[in-house]
């Protein structure tokens, strides 16, 4: 009677229980199946379910045929939650590359969700690279101030404990805590050496000795530091040095001063003999001697700086008075200098109009004076516009008031924000709507990720096509055409080729179309920082490749920036169709680390030394095994192997833009605000 009120029935071949024939896939499994289906539905999903919960590489198939499933089967028996686990599973097995050290890896090796719980787009960076990101910011910033690697987004204390290792959240974690600690306005950290005691104050600064628990180093409560021995801390805030504060005291009033203090140790209690007070005027004898010498030695050292400074500055007069003459305007103090082109000159007065050099120059300056300013730049924060080098590039193109500055941008609106003043141009790169983009453009600088540089084909071949005059290939970096580079690096081919490929187009089109492309070594001023040179600031540890003593060419941002203006003006044409060579300095890791240790005052650095040939084979053995890092590696290897191309003289320096000093590019790293 049951059976016949429920309808027919049948029995499922995998739970073995009799089901309602509704209970059973009207048709088929998947599409494939040449069978009557004899598993109800709730096993077929059950068997998605066990196949996903084993290992995704096993496709999901019918449970009796083990024919493959489709999306559409799979979505069709899964039940709330199976087909989007389904989808993330998907993701986590398919290739993708990592924008950062552009490794292709497994999707699982990215986040499965945003970087940070703000974070609006999609995580192109893989979990070893922002591990490694938390780990250099660490070094180089305070410890809430770690940021997403592809967005400003703050990092929060949970967005670090998912992403960094367990001895760098460590770390953080204690950093962390001692802030917190510290919050309190009695508590002081003692700022002994290898001392990581602290403590509350209660007394403050109405008794401003503070004496550590645990080392038992005095300190000042009011400047937390050592305590000042021998001045009040109203002289420290006054700039009084102890030696100073002892040349103001007459012969009479020193006297007077050491018999105070000796009086007072009787009362004490304390009795000296007659060798210990000869031991002490002994001592203070050659202290007083000490602080002559080094008085004296300070002299010698503020007139010798004084000297360099009046010399350079006398050959600086003389180098401009040589390669420049005086404005022939009325009332103009300006100095000008003709680099190309006409006689004809014009100036940008002050209200944006324009007079002729000839008239009347009123109050406007000379583009050359725009471009010394760039080396103040500092671009804007909240721009993101083209990663690390395109943000400062893009702020110095638009504060030097030569150019119209356009952003080339896959969607619209742009999903960066961008600096003020620029346009965007919408393109999904392909040929025709990239030539559509060009359009207009005297030039296209690409600033395209190595990843991607073959792209550059199509948008050589379209630069062609829009009449542009030239393009700036995504170079950079490291000496790629150096064939020796390559033997090490075998990436530096596409590079190569992009290039050949420009090479084919020159004279092409309305511009006609020319090329460059810049060779500028690592960024001095962000590889030293990360720990792309060998260097870890923060742990004092140095990684040398052989001896430290090979010389590299590297380059700042400034000198990048300030020498692109230049390449599009004034040396336009001495850049066409060829290959530029920019260095701020060359330098070696030898030289690096004294300036770091003398800059610092900390000496105490462990130095470890590989050889460039087994720091390339490691590297390589990680770029076939797919692991994160390799290709980064590589470059570093080729950078500082003898031979292989890291060295050369930037034309820089022949433009008139001047080297810079290693030693102060240092100073300004260790400076920065963290």
């Amino acid at each position: 009677m049951d059976a016949t009120r429920s309808g027919p029935q049948r029995q499922c071949k995998t739970c073995r229980e009799t089901l309602a024939t509704s209970e059973f896939p009207d048709r088929y499994v998947t599409a494939e199946c040449a069978h009557r289906p004899n598993v109800c539905i709730s096993c077929v999903e059950n068997n998605i379910v066990q196949t996903l919960d084993e290992d995704l590489s096993e496709i999901i198939a019918c449970p009796e045929c083990g024919k493959p499933m489709t999306d559409d089967d799979i979505w069709r028996f899964s039940g709330p939650g199976t087909f989007e686990r389904y989808e993330k599973m998907l993701r986590m097995n398919e290739d993708v590359e990592c924008v950062v050290c552009a490794e292709t890896l497994k999707g699982k090796e990215f986040p499965d969700c945003g970087i940070t719980g703000t974070c609006t787009h999609e995580a192109t960076t893989c979990n070893g690279c922002i591990a490694q990101h938390i780990r250099v910011q660490l070094d180089t910033r305070t410890w809430g101030q770690l940021s997403c690697p592809e967005c400003p987004s703050p990092m929060t204390y949970p967005d670090v404990q998912r992403f960094a290792t367990v001895e760098t959240f460590q770390r953080y974690d204690a950093l962390a805590m001692r802030d917190g600690i510290a919050i309190d306005a009695q508590f002081r950290w003692c700022p002994a050496p290898n001392c990581e005691s602290g403590q509350i104050h209660n007394e403050g600064a109405d008794a401003p000795i503070v004496t550590c628990i645990s080392c038992g180093a005095r300190s000042c409560f009011t400047h937390q530091r050592l305590w000042h021995e021998g001045l009040t801390c109203k002289e420290v805030e006054n700039g009084v040095s102890p030696s100073r504060r002892r040349r103001r005291l007459t012969p009479q009033e020193r006297a007077d001063q050491e018999m105070a203090a000796r009086l007072q140790q009787e009362e004490e209690g304390t009795s000296h003999t007659a060798a210990a007070q000869l031991r002490r005027e002994s001592e203070l004898a050659t202290e007083r001697e000490r602080e002559q010498q080094a008085e004296s030695r300070e002299a010698r050292e503020t007139q010798q700086l004084l000297a360099r400074q009046r010399a350079e500055e006398k050959a600086s007069e003389r180098k401009i008075l040589g390669i420049s003459k005086k404005c022939p305007g009325k009332g103009c103090s300006w100095r000008i200098q003709k680099t190309d082109g006409c006689d004809h000159m014009t100036f940008i007065g002050e209200n944006g109009s324009a007079g002729n050099q000839e008239r009347d120059c009123g109050r406007g300056r000379a583009a050359l004076d725009c471009l010394a300013e760039l080396t103040q730049l500092t671009p804007d924060p909240d721009s993101q516009a083209g990663g690390n080098l395109g943000r400062p590039v893009v702020a110095a193109l638009i504060a030097s008031g030569c150019f119209s500055v356009s952003i080339l941008t896959r969607s619209a609106p742009p999903p960066t924000k961008f600096p003020f003043g620029v346009s965007i141009r919408v393109s999904d790169y392909s040929l025709a709507s990239l030539a559509s983009a060009f359009a207009g453009q005297d030039a296209v600088l690409s600033l395209i990720a190595g990843s991607a540089v073959l792209q550059q084909i199509a948008m050589v071949d379209a630069a062609v096509q829009a009449g542009v005059k030239r393009f700036v290939v995504s170079e950079w970096g490291a000496d790629t055409k150096n064939e020796q580079a390559q033997s090490v690096v075998g990436v530096f081919k596409k590079k190569v080729s992009v290039v050949n490929h420009a090479r084919t187009r020159e004279g092409q089109g309305q511009g006609p179309f020319s090329w460059s492309a810049v060779v500028t070594g690592p960024w001095f001023d962000r590889s030293l920082p990360l720990g792309l040179l060998g260097f870890s600031i923060g742990a004092r540890r140095a990684l040398f490749h052989g001896t430290g003593s090979t010389p590299f060419a590297t380059t700042t941002l400034t000198t990048i920036c300030t020498s692109i203006i230049y390449l599009l003006t004034s040396q336009l044409a001495a850049t066409k169709n060829r290959y530029v060579y920019l260095a701020s300095f060359v330098t070696t890791q030898n030289e690096i680390l004294g300036y770091l240790k003398r800059q610092s005052g900390i000496y105490d650095w462990t130095v470890e030394r590989v050889e460039s040939a087994e720091a390339a084979r490691g590297a390589m053995e990680k770029v076939q095994k797919g692991e994160v890092g390799g290709v980064r590696e590589l470059v570093t290897a080729q950078t500082f192997w003898e031979g292989k191309g890291g060295s050369w003289g930037g034309e820089n320096v022949g433009w008139g833009i001047a080297l810079e000093g290693v030693e102060n590019v240092i100073n300004d790293i260790l400076t920065r605000p963290r």
